[in-house]
């Protein structure tokens, strides 16, 4: 069984970054010449996320502020008294590390709106060496490896065990 491992790597500026890996993503899987697999995408840090929404600014801006509602800054988290970002941690961890995808006939099986995004959920207020740039950006690390993190991608070829595809009739 063939797998595939890369790393994507990008800064992330706000509290909230959603950043459009989708083309990224599917230039792993391209590059990889897996034919029938699937593709995880995985972030190893415990205030970033994976997550399918389509580009488009305004849901962009709504799931955004519905974050911020269900996990607003500064409610009294007890990890707070540690470093005063709970919220980081807890918006990260009901979105989740990873996505897995079906890679059918070399291509990643997504719906026509469902873009794959990271979503930083933390921008620190001082900045560490390992962790920020220079110009405040925070460095993020995303895998990927087919059998996808900050992110990382992982891509593993004939994982998938079975031969149907469920589409949708306007697909």
């Amino acid at each position: 069984m063939k797998v595939v491992t890369e790393e994507l790597r990008f800064s992330t500026k706000r509290e909230i970054d959603l950043v459009d890996i989708t083309s990224e993503v599917e230039e792993v899987v391209e590059r990889s010449e897996i034919k029938n697999g699937q593709v995880l995408v995985f972030v190893p840090g415990a205030t970033g996320a994976v997550v399918t929404i389509e580009h488009e600014s305004g849901l962009l801006e709504d799931f955004k502020r519905i974050l911020k509602e269900l996990v607003p800054r500064g409610a009294g988290y007890r990890h707070d008294l540690i470093d005063n970002n709970a919220h980081s941690h807890l918006r990260a961890t009901i979105l989740g590390p990873s996505l897995v995808l079906p890679v059918v006939e070399g291509k990643v099986v997504r719906g026509i709106w469902q873009q794959i995004f990271f979503c930083g959920a933390r921008c620190k207020a001082k900045k560490k060496e390992s962790d920020c740039s220079g110009d405040g950006r925070v460095k993020t690390r995303l895998g990927f490896s087919f059998l996808c993190s900050v992110p990382m991608i992982f891509l593993g070829e004939g994982l998938l065990k079975s031969s149907f595809l469920f589409k949708s009739p306007s697909a």
